[in-house]
């Protein structure tokens, strides 16, 4: 498995001429088992970003002709120039952005709350609540007459000065 590391410089150096250049590696690991391994150290003064050419694993794909690839070995070289190709990162960071929901407009939300509240049904007054009472009472001692008689009848008969005089 190829790893690389890639280092720039902060301000680039302006050497006019050949120049010999040290680097000193510190591996601070204490064990016997695990060391650096064989590695390249190259320096150029190409701009970035640094291409250090196709994988190994894409090349042998592109060896094989393109109407006899499998899907997966297409997926992993259009992968590879997805990931190469500036612009489509570009796009698809412009994408992702595009996604992002707009926040939400500071007198939109006040006006929804003021909506909500205004929706809110009035407490019923006590006094109307009686009175409403009192006209489907009416209401339905109306619709039967014989019964409106009827109560009627008893309640002046309760109210004789006799029957209170007697009870």
């Amino acid at each position: 498995m190829n790893r690389v590391a890639t280092f720039e410089l902060a301000e680039p150096l302006t050497i006019e001429g050949d120049v010999i250049m040290h680097f000193t590696l510190d591996q601070k690991y204490q064990g016997k088992d695990h060391s650096i391994g064989r590695f390249r150290l190259s320096v150029t003064k190409a701009p970035a970003p640094l291409n250090f050419g196709v994988p190994e694993d894409v090349l042998a794909v592109l060896k094989v002709p393109a109407a006899e690839r499998n899907e997966e070995q297409s997926k992993a070289v259009l992968e590879f120039f997805k990931k190469s190709d500036v612009e489509f990162a570009n796009l698809q960071k412009a994408l992702v952005a595009a996604k992002v929901p707009r926040p939400e407009d500071a007198k939109l939300v006040e006006l929804r709350k003021v909506r909500d509240e205004v929706s809110q049904p009035l407490p019923v007054d006590p006094q109307l609540a009686r009175l409403e009472r009192a006209v489907k009472l009416s209401g339905e001692q109306l619709q039967n007459s014989r019964l409106t008689g009827a109560q009627d009848l008893t309640w002046a008969l309760i109210n004789s000065p006799a029957f209170l005089f007697n009870r």
